[in-house]
This record gives structure tokens, sequence and C-alpha cells, in this order.
């Protein structure tokens, strides 16, 4: 998902299968992809849900004279924070661009992209920080770091004496 100057696109992929009963496909003849979506407010956020309807006319491998049609529906659903949303009537979702690729006689690819358009397009402003980027650096005082360096730094010791078999630890 990418989001442009006047809304979010998002990429399209689906694999078809053809049924059985289908005749097999030989050439594409005509392929068109239409997008029939609605609105639905919900308590913190607009669901947009529908299909893209995929339609198509084709040659068969069987009989290449005769035509046979293609008819596939490709479920969307897609959740918009209410804050994007200026006004539901001005949501409107289409098709940027689609290809469809035969792979074999009983199977397609369909790649595109999807645009969503009315969105409120201003976001928050972005922190400064972000804009210009800046380094920070932590150095201790060269007092902290001379004491982290010696072995006095963690003050009175006592070395760690080993217990062999019938010797106490007390002296």
């Amino acid at each position: 998902m990418t989001e442009s100057l006047n809304g979010l696109r998002f990429d399209i992929y689906e694999r078809i299968q053809l049924s059985e009963d289908a005749a097999s496909i030989d050439q594409l003849e005509e392929i068109e992809l239409v997008p029939h979506m609605q609105a639905l407010p919900q308590e913190d956020q607009v669901l947009l849900k529908g299909h893209l309807l995929l339609t198509g006319v084709y040659r068969s491998q069987e009989e290449p004279s005769a035509l046979s049609q293609l008819e596939h529906w490709i479920p969307v659903e897609i959740s918009l924070p209410l804050s994007r949303v200026q006004s539901q009537d001005e949501l409107a979702v289409e098709i940027d661009n689609f290809d469809v690729d035969v792979l074999s006689v009983r199977s397609l690819n369909v790649t595109g992209v999807l645009s969503l358009r009315g969105l409120q397009v201003s976001a928050p402003q972005a922190p400064v920080w972000r804009e210009d980027g800046f380094t920070v650096v932590h150095q201790a005082p060269v007092a902290a770091r001379e004491r982290q360096a010696s072995p006095e730094a963690f003050g009175d010791v006592t070395p760690y004496r080993d217990r062999t078999n019938g010797e106490s630890s007390e002296e």
C-alpha cells in the first residue's frame, strides 16, 4: 500500500482457476475489471467492502470460432480510520491499471493497482526532528569513566574462596 497526493493505492493480485466444466482458454478477446464497493460506517472506522468484478470474453481451445464468457469476483475489504474520511459520499474506488496473464488453459493471474479517492490528505505535521534529523551522543564524564575502568570502582570486594570437602568457609 502506498499513499499518493489524493488517496491511497493498493496492489491487486488474484490467481483464477477455471472450473472443470468451463471451456479452456486459447486467447483472451476482451477483459474488464470493475469495482463494486460500499462504505459501511462503524464505531471508529469506515469499512469499504465489496468486490472487483472481472468479466471477459475468450476463444476456447475446443472451439476456436466460438466465444466463451469469463466472470470472476475478487473480494475486497479495506478499513479506514474516521479521521481520514471527510465524507463517505466522496469515497471512490478506481482501478488505475490491471493486467491479466494466461498461465495455462485453465488459470489466469490478475495484477493491478486499486486507488482509493476522497480521503483527507492533510496528515498531522511531522515532528521537526523527522524532517532534519539529528544525532545524539552520550559520553560519561571523565571521572565516571575512570571509576568504571578500575577495580576499586566496585568498592571493598572480598575474594571468593572455594570450599572443598570438609572445609568451612568461616575463619
